[in-house]
C-alpha cells in the first residue's frame, strides 16, 4: 500500500466510524430530530473530507523528503506528524464549529471510538508520544484516569470536555510533564482536588470554562502547580471569590467573566501578590466588593470591571496599585466618582467610563498625564492640553465643545462624539483645529435633525481636512443613531500595534476586547 492510499483509507475509515455511529444515534432518536442529526453528520464529513484534500495536498508538498522511507503505517504517520500534518477524530457534536484552521491536534472521542484500548490502537498508526495538542470529548465518562495520558509525553495543550464528567482526581494528569495549557469546556465538575495538578511544573495555564462550574455547591480551592500564570473561569456560575479559592503566589492573569459573582471578598487576592491582570466583565449580577479586596496588588496593571452592575468604588481602598496602566468601568451604574482616587494612578493609559448614563465627569479634573486612551459618558471638552500623548478620545453625550480645543502640539489619532444638546450648526473647522493625519473621527446623534443632510455634507468637508481619507460614510436608517464617519487606509490591527503607543499589557486588553 503506498502513501497516499494510507492517508485516504485512513480518512474513508473515520467516514465508516462517523455513519455507523450516527445510525447507532438514529436509531435511539425521535424521528424529529433526524433531520438535524443528519446535517450534522454531512457537515462532519464534509469537514473530513476537506481535511482529506489538506491532507493530500500536503503530501505532495512532502513526499521527496519520505521517498527513502519504508512504505508502512507507522513511518509514514511518524513523518506526518513532525510536520504538522492533519488528523482529526472529532465528535458529532462539536461539527458546527471544529477549529478546521487548527493543525497538528488529536481529537479523541468516544462517539467514534471504542473506549476500550483507544490509545493502543492510535498508537499502531502513530506515534503518540510526538502529538503536541490533544482534545478529549468522552460522553458518559464521569472521571479521568491517568493511564490515559501516559503515551502523550510531548502533549503541551490539553482540551478536555465531556457531558459526564464529574471529578478531577490527585495525579489525574501527573504523566503530563511538557504540558502547558490545560482547558476545560462544558463538563459539569462537581469536585476538583486542590491538588489535582501538583507536579506539572510546565503548566502555565488553565481553563474552566462554559459551565464547568455550574454546580451552587462546588467548591474551588486549587493551589499546586506554583508556576501557574493564567487561570480563565469564563462563564460559569461561581458564587463569590474568596482569599481560600486561589493560592498562587506568581499569578499574573485572572478571567472572571461571566460568572454572577454576588462577592468579592476580603482579601480575595492576597494570595495572588503578583497578578497583572483582572478581567471582571460581564458579571451579570450586583457585586459586593469588599473595601481590602485589592488591596496589595501593586503589581496589577489591568482591572477591567466593566458591564458588572457597579453602583460605587469610592469605598474601595485601592492605594496600592501603583502600577495601573487600564481601568475600566464602562456600562455599570457608576453617578459620581471620586477622581481624587483615579488621579493617583499616574501611570495610567486608558480610562474608561463610558456608558455609565448618569456619570458626568468634569474633564479638568482629570490629572492623567500618561493617558493614551479616554473614554467618558458625558462631559464638556475644554482645552485638552494637560494630556499630551492622548491618542484615543471617546465622548458618548458631549455637553458642551470649546472651540480650539484641540488646539495645541497634540496626538489624537481617533476621535469618536457623540452629540445631543450642541448647536451643531455652531460647530465649525476652527473646532477642530490642531488635529491632523487622523485615522478615525465620528460624530455621531440620535437625534436625525442634528445630523441633516446639510450638516452631513459639511462636515464631510471637515473631515476631509482632517484625515486622508480612504473612506467616508454617513448612516441614517439604522437603528436610533445616525453618524458621519472617515477613517484613513490604516486597519484596526495595525492602529493597535504600530500606532498607539502603548505598553504590552494595554495592547494585550485591547485585543482581549473588541475597541476601535
Amino acid at each position: 500500500m503506498n502513501h497516499i492510499n494510507l492517508i485516504v483509507s485512513y480518512y474513508d475509515e473515520l467516514i465508516n466510524q462517523i455513519d455507523e455511529s450516527t445510525e447507532i444515534v438514529l436509531s435511539k432518536s425521535d424521528n424529529a430530530f433526524h433531520d438535524t442529526i443528519n446535517t450534522k453528520r454531512n457537515n462532519l464529513i464534509n469537514c473530513v473530507k476537506k481535511h482529506l484534500n489538506d491532507s493530500l495536498q500536503y503530501y505532495e508538498s512532502i513526499k521527496n523528503q519520505m521517498n527513502n522511507n519504508k512504505d508502512n503505517k507507522e513511518e509514514i504517520f511518524s513523518q506526518i506528524f513532525k510536520t504538522r500534518f492533519c488528523f482529526f477524530i472529532p465528535s458529532i457534536k462539536k461539527a458546527d464549529f471544529l477549529p478546521t484552521k487548527e493543525i497538528g491536534k488529536l481529537v479523541i472521542t468516544n462517539q467514534y471510538l471504542p473506549m476500550e484500548n483507544t490509545f493502543d490502537q492510535l498508537d499502531n498508526l502513530i506515534n503518540l508520544d510526538q502529538i503536541e495538542e490533544l482534545d478529549i470529548a468522552f460522553d458518559g465518562i464521569e472521571e479521568l484516569y491517568s493511564e490515559w495520558f501516559e503515551k502523550f509525553q510531548s502533549i503541551k495543550k490539553l482540551f478536555v470536555g465531556g457531558d459526564s464528567l464529574k471529578l478531577l482526581k490527585k495525579n489525574n494528569f501527573n504523566n503530563l510533564q511538557n504540558i502547558e495549557s490545560i482547558y476545560f469546556c462544558n463538563a459539569p465538575l462537581e469536585y476538583i482536588d486542590e491538588y489535582t495538578f501538583e507536579g506539572l511544573n510546565t503548566l502555565k495555564y488553565l481553563s474552566f470554562t462554559w459551565g464547568c462550574l455550574d454546580k451552587s455547591d462546588s467548591k474551588i480551592v486549587l493551589k499546586k502547580p506554583e508556576n501557574l500564570e493564567s487561570i480563565n473561569f469564563l462563564k460559569n456560575k461561581l458564587n463569590s471569590f474568596t482569599k481560600e479559592t486561589l493560592e498562587y503566589e506568581n499569578l499574573k492573569i485572572l478571567i472572571l467573566n461571566e460568572n454572577n459573582l454576588k462577592l468579592i471578598d476580603k482579601d480575595a487576592f492576597s494570595n495572588l501578590k503578583n497578578l497583572e491582570i483582572i478581567y471582571i466583565i460581564n458579571n451579570g449580577a450586583s457585586i459586593q466588593i469588599d473595601p481590602s479586596a485589592f488591596e496589595g496588588l501593586d503589581k496589577l496593571e489591568v482591572l477591567d470591571l466593566k458591564n458588572s452592575e457597579i453602583f460605587s468604588i469610592d469605598h474601595l481602598n485601592l492605594r496600592d496599585l501603583t502600577n495601573l496602566n487600564v481601568l475600566g468601568l464602562s456600562n455599570n451604574f457608576l453617578k459620581n466618582i471620586n477622581l481624587e482616587v483615579i488621579n493617583r494612578f499616574i501611570d495610567l493609559e486608558v480610562l474608561d467610563l463610558i456608558g455609565n448614563p448618569e456619570l458626568e465627569v468634569d474633564i479638568d479634573s482629570i490629572n492623567l498625564h500618561n493617558l493614551r486612551c479616554l473614554l467618558l459618558e458625558k462631559t464638556r471638552l475644554k482645552n485638552l492640553d494637560k494630556f499630551p500623548k492622548l491618542q484615543v478620545l471617546e465622548i458618548n453625550n458631549l455637553i458642551s465643545l470649546d472651540s480650539d480645543c484641540f488646539n495645541f502640539k497634540n496626538s489624537i489619532d481617533y476621535l469618536k462624539l457623540g452629540i445631543a444638546k450642541i448647536d451643531v450648526n455652531s460647530i465649525n473647522l476652527s473646532h477642530f483645529n490642531g488635529l491632523q493625519n487622523m485615522v478615525f473621527i465620528e460624530l455621531n446623534s440620535e437625534n436625525s435633525n442634528i445630523l441633516n443632510s446639510k450638516n452631513l455634507e459639511r462636515f464631510s468637508s471637515i473631515f476631509s481636512s482632517l484625515i486622508e481619507l480612504d473612506k467616508c460614510e454617513t448612516q441614517t436608517d439604522i437603528g436610533p443613531v445616525c453618524k458621519i464617519n472617515a477613517r484613513n487606509s490604516i486597519s484596526k490591527k495595525n492602529f493597535m500595534n504600530e500606532i498607539l503607543n502603548i505598553s504590552t499589557q494595554v495592547k494585550q486588553f485591547f485585543s482581549d476586547n473588541d475597541y476601535f
